[in-house]
């Protein structure tokens, strides 16, 4: 009798222990919700939640092999010195060191390749790590747009198994900070992906990628032909590599922070509006071996130094060189000027040369200027004096966009050298 009632109690405890440890077990751990084609990774109540396959998570506790839960930075457990090896179940295959990622973003099921998407933030913020997999399947997209606009993401890490980065995924990440690290397996990387967030300083990748490459923060294509990505909160001095030929319209547009850059041999086309909005890029240089483009003094030149393709950095009083016959399209926009003055032998004045400079008080324009773009002076609020060097015929002869040269300019007048023309067209003949 005695024995019976000894077995009898080693039965109880035994399904009670059993119980305890199941019950502990679906409230630790990464836990999804049951059913839909997008769900939060960790979100959900307790009553629909199911594990994964091998019931590990983000948060994991259980020990590995070892006996071993020592914090590895991004791994749970596991060996320090492991070349990890990750599952779907975000495991390492080798040390069975568990990938910390972050709980609540949201994911989506691509049935053709079962495969999971990131294609939301859902509850996640601050420094959010993405999750090799979900459900037992790899995560291998960031979709469009997931995170855009997300004020509360601070930083990201991207696991090996994202192949694909989606067009404008971190669109507008305004706390996005410090340096992004794009990963061996990475083989697209959509349109904007990474446009205006304000923060971010560089983009790295690595050297394995066969897809991309990266130089000073830029993000390149393989070969460096082409740009990708260039963070708008990049710092410093840049070099432009010989393989490049296009810098594409608004590439560096708004990197306030870009303080000089090297332009490489090969380029040859820049297209409007590049450099515009980089007020301390102080330092333009171009390769001597360059045949297209030249620089001096913080201005860049075509090859013969006749045309200014752009002045960034142009603040205060400025005078144009001599023998400069064009001034280009957005040259000086957005500049901190006060007053310019052009010299004789300029011919054309391009678009929007002088658009948005709101400190701009006074232009001193000779006569040899036949020609105005469109919207030339426009938003220049502050402009209240032109200077012209020529009779009030020859301002009347110029070529204008009709009445948009001055949009939203201040209420000037052109003092002419027989006369003054008011922006409201009242002619005063000395």
């Amino acid at each position: 009798m005695k024995r019976l009632l000894t077995v009898l109690l080693a039965l109880v405890m035994t399904l009670c222990l059993t119980f305890g440890m199941a019950a502990c077990g679906e409230k630790s751990g990464s836990t999804y919700p049951n059913g839909g084609s997008s769900s939060e990774i960790g979100g959900g109540s307790d009553d629909d939640r199911e594990k994964p396959s091998d019931g590990s998570g983000g948060n994991q506790e259980d020990s590995d092999d070892d006996g071993s839960d020592e914090d590895h930075g991004l791994v749970q457990g596991g060996t320090a010195t492991c070349e990890h090896t990750f599952t779907a179940e975000n495991t390492c295959s080798k040390c069975g060191g568990v990938w910390k990622y972050t709980e609540g973003l949201i994911c989506t099921l691509d049935e053709e390749t079962n495969t999971y998407s990131v294609t939301g933030v859902g509850t996640a913020s601050g420094k959010i790590v993405i999750p090799y997999g979900y459900d037992g399947k790899f995560v291998t997209k960031i979709g469009d747009s997931a995170f855009s606009g997300c004020e509360d993401l601070t930083g990201i890490v991207i696991p090996d198994s994202v192949t694909s980065i989606g067009e404008e995924a971190f669109y507008d990440c305004s706390e996005l900070t410090g340096e992004v690290t794009i990963s061996d397996s990475v083989a697209e990387i959509g349109d904007d992906a990474f446009l205006r967030c304000d923060k971010l300083e560089s983009i790295a990748v690595s050297d394995n990628n066969q897809n991309y490459s990266s130089q000073d923060g830029i993000v390149y294509n393989k070969a460096k032909t082409e740009f990708v990505s260039i963070p708008t909160g990049l710092k410093g001095a840049v070099t432009i590599p010989d393989s490049i030929t296009l810098i594409g319209e608004s590439a560096f547009s708004g990197r306030s922070e870009l303080t000089g850059v090297t332009i490489g041999s090969g380029v040859a086309e820049i297209e409007r509006g590049a450099f515009m909005g980089c007020d301390n890029l102080v330092n333009i240089i171009v390769s001597d071996r360059n045949q297209n483009f030249s620089s001096k003094d913080g201005i860049l030149y075509n090859k013969a130094k006749t045309k200014v393709i752009c002045y960034p950095s142009a603040n205060g009083s400025v005078a144009i060189p001599d023998g400069v016959t064009e001034i280009g399209i957005v040259a000086f926009a957005y500049a901190e000027l006060t007053s310019i003055t052009i010299p004789s032998g300029v011919t054309s004045i391009e678009q929007s040369a002088f658009a948005w400079c709101s400190k701009l008080t006074r232009v001193t324009i000779p006569n040899t200027v036949t020609s105005f773009g469109l919207a030339v002076f426009g938003q220049c609020s502050s402009l209240t004096d032109i200077q012209f060097r020529g009779t009030v015929t020859e301002w009347d002869d110029l070529t204008r966009y009709a009445s948009t040269w001055d949009l939203y300019t201040g209420n000037y007048t052109v003092t002419c050298t027989d006369g003054t023309i008011t922006k409201g067209g009242t002619v005063t003949y000395f």
